[in-house]
């Protein structure tokens, strides 16, 4: 590798040139949480590559003679390194948005509880494997674009014109709204998903839509969308606990995927699954 392509201390001087004080302060402090996150990424980085070396034949004391390590250094670096599924949602930092929703009771538009609850948790994940986390809004008519350098969107297509055009883009599956509300439909599998959203039943669920695809700008965005709120929660509670199975089938690359979720009378999730394995796209 040639480090004379990668120069953080220009980065440096070009902050040191700002003339405004709160623009070099902010321009600091973002370039601060950058060089975190590309440090947490290096070292899953490390991590695998250590791996690898010694299923090549190199055994751990040998790995850590060449790396100038002790043998103990290489133990917690095994140990205690990101694991390898964390690059799933990115490198970071990573924006989690939820959508602001007109309200007939105020002129503003507000936030949904159940959607700043599914943030709060999906964000505690999301720290637990060292990612700074942005969270963010977004506006039901005005264009939506990241603030992050990656970013996961709980939002579905009647919450903003710009969810929905993303969504949109999905070759697999589709939301589309029927007289009784919004179904999930597979174009792959010919299938039609619908939620069983009753409280009043001995087993009410619900399903969600989860998908890595493409924004207006080229970049890629996770979006996570239930057919009610609690759809959402169900989708963050299946990533919590099937991370590693998840990115081991899809990888960094785009797909869909339609979660179900059950729930007790309280609406505690119970349960979650896939109900229409990931799609590659």
């Amino acid at each position: 590798m040639n480090r004379r392509n990668f120069e953080p201390a220009s980065l440096v001087e070009a902050i040191e040139k700002i003339e405004s004080a709160i623009e070099q302060a902010s321009a600091a402090a973002e370039l601060i949480v950058e060089l975190q996150q590309i440090e947490v990424e290096l070292s899953r980085l490390r991590k695998l590559a250590v791996e690898r070396a010694v299923e090549e034949g190199i055994n751990y004391s040998e790995v850590a003679r060449r790396l100038g390590l002790s043998r103990g250094r290489i133990s917690q670096l095994r140990k205690k390194g990101p694991v390898e599924e964390r690059v799933f949602f990115g490198y970071g930092p990573v924006g989690v948005g939820i959508p602001l929703r007109k309200s007939d009771e105020r002129d503003l538009p507000v936030l949904a509880s159940e959607d700043v609850e599914s943030r709060k948790q999906l964000s505690a994940f999301l720290e637990s494997l060292s990612f700074q986390v942005l969270s963010e809004e977004i506006d039901p008519v005005e264009e939506w674009e990241p603030s992050g350098r990656d970013a996961v969107v709980i939002c579905g297509p009647k919450s903003s014109l710009s969810i929905a055009e993303i969504l949109a883009s999905d070759p697999v599956i589709s939301f589309v709204e029927q007289a009784d509300g919004w179904v999930l439909e597979s174009t792959v599998d010919n299938e039609t998903f619908s939620s069983g959203m009753d409280l009043d039943r001995a087993d009410p669920s619900d399903i969600g839509y989860l998908g890595r695809l493409p924004t207006v700008e080229g970049r890629t965005v996770l979006v996570i969308a239930g057919i009610h709120a609690l759809g959402s929660a169900g989708v963050v509670h299946y990533l919590e606990n099937n991370l590693a199975q998840l990115y081991a089938e899809v990888g960094v690359q785009q797909f869909s995927m339609v979660i179900r979720s059950k729930f007790d009378k309280e609406s505690a999730i119970t349960e979650s699954s896939a109900l229409c394995e990931p799609k590659l796209h």
